[in-house]
């Protein structure tokens, strides 16, 4: 069974040797929880969570997003129903997005509004510009039948509630939401069904290569909050902002307009009130204040830093340093100092580049607080002036950020996704090391922060055995036996009925641990058959996962496939 890893076979007296993974998108790769064949999702959750959360890079969130527009599209062909105005028809799906290029979402939103759906896109004015001809969705979508509004001012009532393609400008702004919405009735009970999609990435071939999220999003009273703020912005109305206490997730917006709870008060907030962990990963990032001006936010992170909070930073080098994929200046950026200032704070910051293609991009808006009681504060918005404003000035984009209490909202499922792929992130860039601390050395030093979270790896090994012999799992951790240097390893158990299956009992291991082992087998005289081959390479990291507290691994050895 072929084997993620380059490492020599272990001998029959193993030491542990370190193991290199193959390069992927020009960075060394480090295996997720695919690394070993085999490896299975585990969710058997009876209900639908009210939020789900995929990242790529990878086709994750374009999955998920052609999946909305089949069942929406699958719904409506169901029904008989004619409707005489777009108003009347309650099968709509609504995008209020940066911009619009992948051509397999634009070929469904097509096959949607001539299944009888009433489709609306809404897109920031300058990305679809005569001056940028590359971006042809208006062209293609006005020569499928679709209206076109070149400006969302001096609309009527009736003409931004019907025309499919409006240019949102936002003047010296950007209408930065990437927000998709579902509506229509449910095909067995006939009640309003309504999603949510939302996060940083954008409806983009090339975001499929970015390190992104994409949340689905169920609950009808977050639902609700977008949808006003579009048609706020729609209608060019302020935004109201709102923030509920005792919500598990809540958001807020940013525009010259916003009313209400200021984004980066509540993130000052979090930083100020955070006592374990502050993890950051935003595409850009920029020594924002609050709404006060009183203090800038590297100031807020050093003093979090200064009272015990283990806090890390991950940002774009494009972005940061105004340069190009290959590290040449852009003339439209400059070099920001952010990412100098903190690391004289001592906080571990890493500049990286995305080489997938010259427009790819680390483009998370992301950070994690706290694992105890996790919370993620994530989506469209970066951390900039622009985004969030200051004292003397407002937000210059439409933008939206969530905020979500993960521990009230899914007993921290979300929280450690989002941990498992800064982590991953933080492998993935490893090789480029500008200017953060070896990568494996920080992360053993965040490991063993009280409260690391652990997760429960089951290992079920198909194999063949003689009679006598037994099965165990040795690898290099105490918990394998650290290659017969702390014990025998982990031993498997199987009967009539489940043999050639063989199974261990639950092992915890810190999330983020690499696990290299293979299965041998003792025979009674004391001779153990190893399994040939390479080690398997298993990173315990299931963020790409809904089971984020437990991973399932099978193997074979002398087994069927």
């Amino acid at each position: 069974m072929p084997r993620r890893v380059t490492t020599p076979q272990v001998p029959a007296v193993p030491s542990p040797t370190p193991a290199t993974t193959p390069s992927v998108n020009g960075t060394t790769a480090t295996p997720a929880t695919t690394a070993v064949s085999g490896v299975r999702d585990a969710f058997t959750s009876s209900a639908a969570p009210a939020i789900e959360t995929v990242f790529t890079p990878g086709n994750q969130a374009l999955q998920m997003e052609l999946k909305e527009l089949d069942a929406i599209i699958n719904a409506r062909r169901a029904d008989a129903r004619q409707f005489a105005t777009p108003g009347e028809n309650p099968y709509r799906i609504q995008y209020a997005v940066y911009n619009l290029t992948d051509p397999q979402v634009i070929a469904k939103l097509t096959e949607a509004s001539r299944a009888g759906i009433h489709v609306q896109l809404l897109i920031d004015s300058a990305q679809i510009a005569p001056d940028r001809p590359w971006n042809t969705v208006v062209d293609e979508l006005k020569s499928a039948g679709f209206s076109h509004a070149e400006t969302h001012k001096g609309l009527t009532e009736a003409q931004r509630r019907d025309t499919q393609i409006i240019e949102i400008d936002m003047g010296r702004g950007l209408f930065h939401l990437k927000a998709r919405t579902f509506r229509y009735p449910d095909p067995q009970t006939g009640a309003l069904k309504e999603t949510l999609l939302t996060g940083s990435h954008n409806p983009q071939e090339s975001a499929h290569k970015n390190n992104e999220s994409l949340h689905r999003v169920t609950d009808p009273g977050l639902i609700a909050k977008y949808t006003a703020a579009i048609e706020a912005l729609k209608a060019g109305k302020p935004i109201q902002n709102s923030w509920d206490e005792a919500a598990p997730v809540n958001v807020l917006f940013t525009s010259p307009t916003a009313k209400g709870t200021r984004v980066a008060d509540k993130l000052f907030s979090m930083i100020r009130d955070e006592k374990e962990l502050i993890f950051i990963s935003v595409f850009t990032l920029r020594n924002i204040t609050n709404s006060e001006g009183r203090t800038k936010l590297v100031d807020e992170l050093a003093a979090a830093k200064a009272r015990g909070v283990k806090v890390t930073v991950v940002t774009d080098q494009k972005q940061a340093d105004g340069v190009d994929v290959d590290g040449n200046p852009r003339p439209d950026s400059s070099d920001d100092d952010t990412e100098d200032l903190l690391r004289a704070a001592g906080i571990p910051t890493y500049e990286v580049t995305n080489r997938a293609g010259p427009h790819t991009a680390m483009h998370l808006k992301s950070a994690v607080f706290g694992l105890t009681d996790m919370k993620v504060v994530t989506d469209a918005g970066n951390w900039t002036f622009s985004a969030m404003g200051s004292k003397a000035s407002r937000p210059k984009n439409a933008e939206s950020v969530l905020f979500i209490d993960s521990k009230k909202a899914d007993g921290n499922k979300t929280g450690m996704q989002y941990l498992g792929e800064y982590l991953s992130i933080l492998r993935r860039y490893a090789p480029q090391n500008h200017g953060g601390p070896e990568v494996e050395n920080l992360i053993r030093d965040l490991q063993a922060t009280p409260g690391w979270p652990k997760v429960k790896v089951n290992f079920d090994v198909i194999a063949r055995t003689n009679w006598g012999q037994d099965v165990y799992l040795v690898g290099n951790t105490p918990e394998l036996g650290g290659w017969g240097q702390t014990g025998p390893g982990l031993k498997l158990d199987t009967d009539s009925s489940t043999y050639p299956s063989w199974k261990a009992k639950d092992v915890e291991l810190p999330l983020g641990t690499t696990l290299e082992y293979k299965v041998i087998k003792r025979n009674p005289d004391g001779r153990i058959d190893w399994e040939p081959g390479q080690n398997a390479v298993l990173v315990v990291d299931n963020s790409r996962t809904q089971t984020p507290k437990t991973l399932d691994v099978r193997d074979d050895f002398n087994g069927d496939s």
